[in-house]
């Protein structure tokens, strides 16, 4: 596959070049999946969207094919968004196990796609890693806020960066290059480096992508952090900014802020988000083979 290796002129040029190649998932996903198949006759939904949800990328791949086969199938025009599939669960149950597993029967792994790109392919388990955990800490405040949404916010949180993710995947030496240009020059705004390099914002590269892509409306709003005055957003904005900074140790001078900041979404004392927080161990990705 060819890589994209300059500023693209516009977002459909981006989603365009996504939807020319299949998208990878992680090896050790593929190898849970081979097994599972070898017990088809009982399995049961649950057992196969616990291995989807521990890979954001086969979660992404998961709810596009759930979302185009509930648009083929579904005999009215008027289809409301209740019937809208929005979590890796629902999206099994509807759309079936076996027609999972035809689906997906040839997947190939970000390992093979990035075999030559030992620092992408560090870089992308970096964000896959920041996003898991992500997940757990929006799910966390979610149910602390008693949201009746919480598997929504907490794989919202998990597809959070998945323009990033993309990045990595599509264009891996734009993804280095950001991040080298990001470390040599800490002060500037992230979002500066990214026009930069992509021509685009992440975040606005994310919205475009889950839209074209038809992902579910409840997760494409939670996912866009114009949205961010919303509680819900703003728990997986959280969610993901600390999962990030935490990435990096438990001494990033953005932590501070974090912490105030979730203290305030949740209603609770800065105290005891700081204890919670520092419970929880670095994410980090394994060093690169």
């Amino acid at each position: 596959m060819q890589f994209i290796d300059r500023a693209m002129p516009d977002t459909g040029a981006w989603i365009r070049h996504f939807e020319q190649a299949s998208l990878p998932v992680l090896a050790r996903t593929i190898g849970r999946l081979q097994q599972l198949r070898k017990d088809l006759d009982d399995l049961a939904p649950r057992d196969l969207s616990e291995v989807i949800a521990e890979d954001p990328l086969m979660s992404l791949k998961t709810l596009i094919w759930a979302g185009k086969h509930l648009a083929q199938n579904v005999s009215s025009a008027r289809a409301s968004l209740a019937n809208e599939i929005e979590t890796v669960d629902a999206a099994i149950v509807s759309a079936g196990i076996a027609p999972f597993f035809r689906q997906f029967a040839d997947l190939e792994s970000v390992e093979d796609r990035l075999s030559g790109l030992p620092q992408a392919r560090l870089g992308l388990q970096r964000v896959l890693a920041r996003s898991l955990a992500a997940g757990e800490f929006a799910r966390d405040w979610a149910g602390y806020r008693n949201d009746l949404d919480i598997q929504v916010i907490g794989e919202a949180a998990v597809l959070h960066d998945v323009a990033e993710m993309l990045v990595w995947v599509f264009a891996p030496g734009l993804a280095l290059q950001m991040q080298s240009y990001q470390r040599s020059h800490p002060h500037r705004r992230t979002r500066e480096t990214q026009r930069l390099v992509l021509g685009i914002t992440v975040n606005e590269l994310e919205v475009a992508v889950m839209k074209a892509w038809r992902l579910p409306t409840l997760l494409r709003r939670l996912t866009d952090d114009a949205h961010a005055d919303s509680p819900q957003v703003r728990n997986v904005v959280l969610a993901a900014n600390l999962a990030r900074h935490l990435a990096n140790a438990h001494d990033d001078p953005a932590l501070p802020d974090d912490i105030s900041d979730i203290a305030s979404l949740l209603r609770t004392s800065r105290d005891w988000v700081e204890a919670r927080v520092l419970s929880t161990p670095v994410v980090r990705a394994p060093a690169a083979t």
